[in-house]
């Protein structure tokens, strides 16, 4: 088994602090301006939506274990089978233009559909912009962020 940790870039740090402060100061002020039981479990329900719900989708590490690559998940692992897999490279997005489809694009990371210029659709479970590797399969492209590629890299050239 080899396991690879994430490291995150400052936009996705910058990102979520900035999320967190935001949020949280709006409910206090809003508890403090009408303090009421309805309002409190409206900004609960806010809070968790915008705050736990995608902490809980996005990428803590990678593992490569029995024949699958994980891509570990507080909520559960993203599971490829390497017997799967027709590619795996250091990818360089040579264009930066992109459409986030369904995904976050900095609180926490970089997780979920993409439309990339030069790659069409493509899961990202990435915690940085740089030093990405593609992972292409027979049916999905995906792209991650562990912290020593090259060591990742040379799995793969075994």
């Amino acid at each position: 088994m080899y396991r690879f940790s994430v490291s995150y870039d400052r936009l996705a740090l910058g990102l979520t602090a900035f999320a967190w402060t935001l949020i949280l100061g709006i409910a206090a002020l809003l508890l403090f301006l009408a303090p009421s039981l309805p309002l409190l479990l409206l900004l609960a329900g806010l809070i968790v939506a915008i705050l736990v719900l995608p902490a809980l989708y996005a990428p803590i590490g990678y593992e490569l274990r029995g024949g699958e690559l994980r891509i570990l998940r507080p909520i559960g692992a993203v599971k490829i089978p390497v017997r799967d897999v027709v590619e795996v490279k250091r990818l360089s997005l040579k264009s930066r233009f992109g459409l986030r489809l369904w995904a976050s694009g900095g609180l926490y990371g970089y997780f979920g559909l993409f439309w990339i210029k030069d790659l069409g659709k493509c899961w990202f479970y990435a915690t940085r912009r740089k030093d990405l590797i593609l992972i292409e399969t027979r049916k999905k492209r995906y792209v991650i962020s562990p912290r020593d590629v090259e060591k990742f890299l040379g799995l793969f050239r075994l």
